[in-house]
């Protein structure tokens, strides 16, 4: 239903499926799409809070980009729906030239815990619910803080912190792929780098001006930002539709952002379809 919402000649759609997760109906999602270009990039296994999902984020860049210089590259997961039509959402970005990356400009405590200490244990398929596991890389990282050691040290670095999520141009894509060694060495032993590196790119290379809304960095309006809704407030985040379909749907349709996460049809099927039947009927009117 994602797929069949983004559909439209004017788009590509790249996707990475977790090498983890197995077998998936590729035929069923090409079927999908009538309209986009398509393309499936190689798999690799991808582990929460690891540098492997920055390292899947710059493959789906790499892989984009040298398929043409789009005007914007919009990062989604597959947990993700658009909260308005394809014509509505060209019309937006057609007059644009910033970049939307929900951010702060100093992480601060947040920022310096992962980023400044190795944190080796990330690469583990049981690390995000191995208790065990977790306070051993904690332990770790305080003998890292109690030895004096940062690895960060004297390299004058601002670690930036925001949301994963992003729509930039073409520009800012390759500046971030031309960068993408620094990138490596910087977040490779990094909790959560995915939240970090996009921020961090644009605080230590002077690239502010081109936010969009550099005010909502000020605010952290991480959701401003970036022009997606994401309920924090409710969950971890919040997945749509967990505490009833109308007033979610109400929140959802009559926001000004673009897109918004997190929904499961194995909790609120009815709540997905419903804004797919509304923006596919809009769709239509438009057409």
């Amino acid at each position: 239903m994602l797929l069949e919402l983004l559909d439209d000649p004017r788009n590509d759609i790249f996707i990475h499926i977790d090498k983890r997760s197995g077998e998936f109906p590729e035929d069923m999602l090409r079927s999908s799409v009538k309209f986009s270009g398509l393309t499936f990039i190689p798999r690799k296994k991808v582990y929460w809070a690891d540098f492997s999902q920055t390292e899947v984020e710059l493959d789906l860049m790499e892989a984009a980009s040298g398929n043409g210089a789009y005007h914007y590259y919009h990062l989604l997961s597959g947990m993700c729906l658009p909260l308005k039509t394809q014509d509505e959402i060209h019309t937006f970005f057609a007059n644009q030239d910033k970049e939307f990356i929900g951010m702060v400009r100093n992480g601060g405590g947040y920022s310096k815990k992962y980023a400044n200490y190795y944190h080796p244990f990330l690469h583990n398929s049981v690390y995000r619910k191995c208790k065990p596991l977790k306070a051993l890389d904690r332990a770790f990282m305080y003998m890292q803080k109690a030895a004096g050691f940062d690895r960060l040290k004297g390299q004058g670095l601002t670690i930036s912190t925001g949301w994963t999520w992003f729509s930039i141009t073409h520009r800012h894509c390759r500046h971030l792929l031309e960068h993408r060694d620094f990138i490596n060495r910087v977040f490779r032993y990094t909790v959560a780098s995915d939240e970090l590196f996009m921020g961090t790119m644009v605080v230590n290379f002077g690239l502010e001006d081109r936010v969009f809304d550099i005010n909502s960095i000020e605010k952290n309006d991480f959701a401003f930002g970036c022009k997606r809704l994401i309920d924090w407030e409710r969950g971890r985040p919040y997945i749509w539709g967990a505490e009833g379909t109308e007033e979610d749907y109400k929140i959802l349709m009559n926001s000004e952002y673009l897109f918004a996460r997190k929904f499961d049809e194995n909790v609120n099927f009815e709540l997905i379809q419903r804004i797919y039947d509304t923006l596919k009927m809009r769709q239509a009117g438009e057409e």
